[in-house]
């Protein structure tokens, strides 16, 4: 369940209204507003109109429009260090080797229009006066001066290509393809994976097939990028691909349908439910009710328990993540957002049974466990719902709003932190694991003992992830050096799995270690 936190209204009227016009004029404006190869400066204006307006209305701090769009003029000095931009005395002014050429005035600053306008003429003047600059397309320039203008933003805030957007859409909503993830490949491209129930799968491909064809032409010496899109394209039509297999060579005709990226992965283990996250997308929370489903009725209505493997995961969609946190949690609170927009300010609640309620749950992280994989990290936690086991995770306690452009590009905006049900910000810290095997080198049946001996439960770590912002430099710094850098995910023995089946196969020493954990964390509720 999600409910907003309400909050004063900060906009006056007026701007509301412009913001309002430019929204709306951003999600109608056709697609390709002009050849990607020339400058138009109206087409550029609405471009950097429609990001400060953005920047202005849901960036989580409050931004300087002006700063950020006289900082964005001046990357242009990567391509010619003798144009640059100088804003004093009310005025913008072009300079060439420190020489005036062209003065704007400046718009009052939360004119985003004219903000947009001045950009796109300041960069049309400095085409006329730089060869260097003349030479570069619209889209890289486009690139550069975003890069420069959001250089103060967080580190999280963004300015996506068209090419970058798109693919970025594809992670998210799916395309129209045969429904596998690639790598490069000198003689082609790879198969990392093969999606479930999609047209790859249907047709029989494999992990490690190399494809050497595509409807009859090598791909040999292709971009990996520009083979992608040889094998999408409208859905209900072929696509014939040369395969080679254990040195064998056949080739095999599949039929494009719309497919989205496989992010659950689950088997037995041991007795036990695996079930691998690899990324937050719109299937995932389905598709993970589905597995549990069917791995509980395999295991014959018994499961020792649950091993949710959150590491790697870089994090995707947001409400999705709380989805899959509250598949697990009967009741409570999942997550808090907060920022300067109001829309900003929510909080979210578990609100249903589900069928991953009741079982023992061992919850694996790792320094590459970012964003939304830490909302449900924490939220399991926090909540006294699961047992972390692993490295601290990345520290990416934000949240972005992404707005489509009118050239087809994108801006990712970070517009709001995350704190967790115990109401500690995600970011920087990221979440501390229960146990922690970062900071280990030994083998994993040492670890499991050192468990059964009562070692290993760090009782101060939780308490302190909680302090941070009452913590100095010097203590914040030092706990950032705790339980970091941890990788177990490929290595030949992974401990944290080890841990975790070794947890679920002795339910009482399972239980001993949660309730210490628990303890650490001044928690007492048990799952």
């Amino acid at each position: 369940m999600k409910k907003q936190i309400p909050g004063p209204t900060r906009w006056p009227g007026a701007i509301i209204a412009v913001l309002t016009f430019l929204s709306l004029g951003a999600c109608s404006v056709p697609t390709n507003i002009g050849p990607p190869e020339t400058f138009v400066r109206k087409d550029a204006a609405a471009l950097f109109s429609a990001a400060y307006e953005m920047v202005e209305a849901y960036y989580v701090e409050e931004p300087d429009i002006p700063s950020m769009a006289v900082m964005g003029l001046n990357g242009l000095t990567i391509l010619d260090a003798a144009i640059r931009a100088e804003n004093a005395n009310g005025s913008v002014t072009l300079l060439k080797s420190d020489k005036p050429v062209t003065t704007f005035v400046v718009p009052s600053p939360n004119d985003v229009v004219r903000w947009g306008y001045l950009t796109a003429t300041f960069l049309e003047t400095a085409r006329t006066n730089s060869q260097a600059i003349a030479d570069v397309s619209p889209e890289r320039l486009y690139k550069i001066i975003f890069q420069a203008a959001f250089s103060k933003l967080d580190r999280f805030s963004r300015y996506l290509t068209a090419k970058e957007a798109r693919a970025s859409r594809s992670h998210r909503e799916g395309y129209t393809g045969i429904g596998i993830r690639l790598k490069s490949n000198p003689d082609g491209a790879v198969i990392l994976s093969v999606f479930e129930d999609s047209p790859a799968s249907d047709i029989g491909l494999r992990k490690g097939d190399r494809i050497e064809l595509i409807n009859g032409e090598p791909i040999k010496g292709n971009k990996l990028e520009d083979v992608i899109l040889l094998l999408r394209g409208p859905s209900g039509s072929s696509v014939r691909i040369g395969i080679l297999r254990e040195g064998k060579s056949f080739q095999r005709t599949a039929v494009r349908r719309a497919v989205i990226e496989q992010t659950v992965f689950a088997f037995l283990r041991d007795g036990a439910a695996y079930l691998k996250i690899t990324g937050f997308n719109e299937h995932t929370r389905r598709r993970l009710d589905e597995r549990i489903n069917e791995l509980n009725q395999e295991a014959g209505g018994y499961l020792k328990g649950m091993i949710l493997d959150l590491r790697g995961n870089r994090g995707g969609m947001l409400d999705v993540a709380v989805n899959v946190a509250d598949l697990f949690i009967a009741k409570g609170p999942i997550l808090t957002t907060a920022g300067r927009h109001r829309d900003a300010r929510q909080e979210f609640d578990a609100n249903a049974e589900d069928v991953g309620e009741d079982m023992p749950l061992v919850v694996l992280i790792d320094s590459a466990s970012a964003s939304a994989s830490e909302v449900v990290a924490a939220a399991l936690q926090d909540s006294g719902r699961g047992l972390l086991v692993g490295a601290r995770s990345y520290g990416k306690g934000t949240v972005q709003r992404v707005r489509d452009l009118p050239n087809n590009g994108a801006l990712n905006i970070t517009w709001a932190e995350m704190r967790s049900p115990a109401g500690y910000t995600l970011a920087r810290f990221g979440v501390f694991p229960n146990i922690c095997t970062g900071d280990i080198d030994e083998p994993p049946h040492a670890i499991l003992e050192r468990l059964r001996s009562g070692k290993m439960i760090d009782p101060i770590m939780g308490p302190l992830r909680r302090l941070t912002t009452e913590l100095d430099a010097a203590g914040q710094s030092r706990l950032l050096k705790r339980c970091g850098d941890g990788d177990h995910l490929d290595t030949a023995q992974d401990p944290d799995l080890f841990l975790a089946l070794g947890l679920l196969g002795e339910p009482a020493l399972f239980n001993r270690v949660f309730d210490q954990a628990l303890l650490g964390m001044e928690r007492v509720t048990k799952p």
